[in-house]
C-alpha cells in the first residue's frame, strides 16, 4: 500500500529490482553458484558473461539479500539456495523466467492503454522453450499453493473427478494421494498432457489416471463425474466464454456434483487483493478478454446455470477456491 512520499518514490523504481533479479535468473547465476563461493570473475567464466557488468549485478543482488558477499567472493542465502537453485527441489526458477519473459509486454502497457500498440497475445505460442518452461512453471506453483488448498477440499463420497485444465498434473496427483478412492480425469491441452503422462510415470500413478488432450470449447468432457475441479482457467476468458464453458461444465457433472474452481478471485471493489489487481493487469496486455473476476461475479454466473451453496475461501495472497454444488 502506498502511504507516503517515499513511498511512492519506491514504488517507481521497483522495477529496479524485479529486473535484477529476473537477469540473475537468466543468467543462471544462483545455481551455477549452488552451495559453492565464487569470485565475479569464475562467474563470469561460467555464465559467458562481461567480468565487470556481472559483479555490479552481483553486489546488487547481495545488497537484495539474495547473495552473501565475503572477500570479494560471492555465495548464496539459505533463501537463494533454497529457491532460486534450480538444482532444489522447491526451486521456483521456472517461474521467475516466465516472468521475465513478460517483461516487453509491460513495458508497452501506457501504448496498449492508449489504443496505439497491439496486444503480444501470441508470446510464446509456437515457442517449444517456453511450452516446457511453462508446464515446469505450472508445477512449481502448484506446490506452494497445494499444502494450503488440500486443507480445504472435500471430496465426501466422490467416486470420480475431472481436473479441468489439470496442467502436468500437480493437483490431480496430490489429491488422489489425499483420495486413493477417486477415478481422475485430467483434460488440457495435447502439450499439458504430454507433461501431466511423464509426471504420472514418474510418480507412479498412470494407470490410476485418465489424460485427455482437447479443446475447452469442442471437445467432449466424458463423465458425468462427481467433482470438476477448474484451476485458474476462468482468468483466460471473458465472461460470455465462462458462462459456455460453465454451462458445458454443469452437463458434465453428475446431479448434485461438486465444482471446485481456484483462481485469483478479488474482492468486489475488483481493487483487493493487490496481487489479483495486477494479475488483471498482465490479462489485458496478454488475452482478447481475460481478467480476475470477483467472487460475486463467478457465484451470478453458476446461479444462472442452477449451482447452490456457495462457500468462498481465501488460499493465499490472491488465490481462492469457490466450492458450488449442482442441484439433485
Amino acid at each position: 500500500m502506498v502511504k507516503s512520499y517515499v513511498d511512492i518514490l519506491r514504488k517507481t523504481a521497483a522495477y529496479r529490482e524485479s529486473r535484477v533479479l529476473t537477469s540473475a535468473i537468466e543468467l543462471d547465476i544462483f545455481t551455477q553458484l549452488g552451495d559453492k563461493s565464487l569470485s565475479a570473475d569464475k562467474l563470469a567464466h561460467k555464465t559467458n558473461t562481461l567480468r565487470d557488468g556481472l559483479e555490479i549485478l552481483l553486489n546488487a543482488l547481495s545488497g537484495m539479500g539474495l547473495l552473501k558477499k565475503n572477500n570479494n567472493l560471492f555465495s548464496n542465502t539459505d533463501l537463494s539456495l533454497k529457491y532460486l537453485n534450480a538444482s532444489s527441489s522447491e526451486s521456483i526458477t521456472n517461474y521467475l523466467w516466465l516472468a521475465a519473459q513478460n517483461w516487453n509486454q509491460w513495458c508497452d502497457l501506457t501504448k496498449v492503454i492508449q489504443g496505439k500498440a497491439d496486444k503480444n497475445k501470441a508470446l510464446g505460442t509456437e515457442n517449444p522453450e517456453l511450452k516446457k518452461r511453462f508446464s515446469l512453471a505450472v508445477n512449481e506453483r502448484s506446490l506452494q499453493v497445494i499444502p494450503k488448498l488440500l486443507q480445504h477440499i472435500h471430496v465426501g463420497s466422490a467416486k470420480s473427478l475431472l481436473d479441468l485444465g489439470g496442467g502436468d498434473g500437480s493437483y490431480s496427483f496430490a489429491i488422489l494421494e489425499k483420495n486413493p478412492q477417486l477415478r481422475v480425469t485430467i483434460f488440457d491441452r495435447p502439450y499439458m498432457i504430454t507433461a501431466a503422462m511423464l509426471r504420472a510415470f514418474d510418480k507412479g500413478v498412470i494407470t490410476k489416471i485418465k489424460l485427455v488432450a482437447g479443446d475447452f470449447f469442442k471437445d467432449d468432457f466424458g463423465g458425468p463425474h462427481d467433482i470438476v475441479f477448474l484451476s485458474n482457467i476462468i482468468h483466460i476468458f471473458g465472461a460470455a466464454e465462462n458462462k459456455r464453458l460453465l454451462e458445458k461444465i454443469t452437463k458434465a457433472l453428475n446431479a448434485g456434483g461438486k465444482l471446485l474452481i481456484v483462481d485469483r478471485f478479488l474482492e468486489d471493489d475488483k481493487t483487493n487483493p493487490p496481487e489479483a489487481a495486477f494479475f488483471t493487469v498482465e490479462l489485458f496486455l496478454r488475452t482478447d478478454s481475460g481478467r480476475c473476476y470477483s467472487w460475486s461475479d463467478v457465484i451470478h454466473w453458476l446461479k444462472a446455470v442452477g449451482y447452490s451453496g456457495f462457500r468462498c475461501t481465501r488460499i493465499d495472497e490472491s488465490a481462492g477456491m469457490l466450492d458450488a454444488r449442482m442441484a439433485s
